[in-house]
């Protein structure tokens, strides 16, 4: 049984996913933040000529990625380096879960459970099991004699 659902604006549903997860990216940032003070304290003082005397190079350096030809982005002290590996596996897991809390909310969007058929466009196989629910549920039944026939009214968004 094929049910056409009405389409939204296209990336309204991603949009909406990402603001749904608002208190991940506000975590997110406080991390982030956190990290980059962590990492100045721990490098400043063996490090000083690289590390300025201000943190945000440290919080830009974490939230921009690394350049691989640029050595100053490497943490010299051993305590900078173990919260370097460290910071690295935690920031997979966050944005792992930031990442699951998006799909779940598309999946859980896209997906609707139809109970109810009453007065709803269908369109069924001639003799199949799903034409006989639809019938049982009074819905206005359009009965296909093909899938290809039933495909293509899926594909046009019309039972008919």
């Amino acid at each position: 049984m094929a049910i056409v659902a009405q389409q939204g604006i296209p990336g309204e549903e991603l949009m909406a996913a990402i603001l749904d997860s608002w208190p991940i990216l506000i975590f997110i940032g406080m991390s982030l933040s956190l990290s980059g003070i962590v990492m100045w304290v721990l490098d400043h003082r063996s490090n000083s000529e690289e590390f300025p005397e201000f943190f945000l190079a440290e919080y830009l350096k974490l939230s921009g990625g690394c350049c691989y030809h640029d050595n100053s982005w490497v943490p010299r002290s051993i305590g900078g380096r173990l919260f370097g590996v460290v910071w690295i596996n935690v920031g997979l897991v966050i944005l792992a879960i930031f990442m699951g809390m998006i799909t779940a909310s598309l999946s859980s969007n896209g997906v609707e459970q139809v109970n109810n058929l009453y007065g709803m466009p269908v369109a069924v196989m001639n003799g199949s099991a799903e034409q006989q629910l639809a019938i049982l549920q009074n819905a206005e039944v359009h009965v296909k004699r093909s899938f290809d026939e039933l495909y293509k009214s899926v594909q046009s968004g019309k039972p008919v």
